[in-house]
């Protein structure tokens, strides 16, 4: 006859093997991601493509591409938007690469958001500052 005891005994044993195959299982999904994310770092250049499936290729520098592909949340527009930007954005600066770019000031001001929510761009006093290489 079989107590209660036992059962719980059993059923312990059960959750500790299913446990130990999980964390064998989540040790090696890291092993893997460490080992594709090494690969990602010393690529010397990564290509961006578009959400949309389009062709078009931004081709970006190392320190730059790990900044943004962690979220992955930098859209190819805001990438462009970046490259025009000089060193240091004052709100001229930052009309005028709005204006060359063709972008509205809304646009333009949701992409500099993106820009600051990767690091890419920080606040210098009354200056925006670009962080990555261009």
């Amino acid at each position: 006859m079989e107590t209660e005891l036992d059962r719980f005994g059993r059923e312990l044993s059960h959750r500790v093997d299913w446990l130990l195959g999980e964390l064998h299982r989540l040790k090696t999904e890291n092993e893997r991601l460490l080992r594709e994310n090494s690969e990602l770092r010393e690529a010397p250049q990564v290509r961006l493509h578009a959400d949309t499936g389009c062709e078009t290729a931004v081709e970006l520098p190392i320190d730059l591409v790990t900044a943004v592909l962690p979220g992955r949340e930098l859209s190819l527009e805001a990438v462009h938007f970046y490259r025009q930007l000089p060193q240091k954005v004052n709100v001229a600066d930052f009309f005028g690469c709005a204006d060359t770019a063709e972008l509205s000031a809304s646009r333009a001001r949701a992409l500099m958001l993106a820009l600051l929510r990767q690091g890419l761009v920080r606040q210098q006093g009354r200056f925006l500052a670009k962080c990555g290489a261009t």
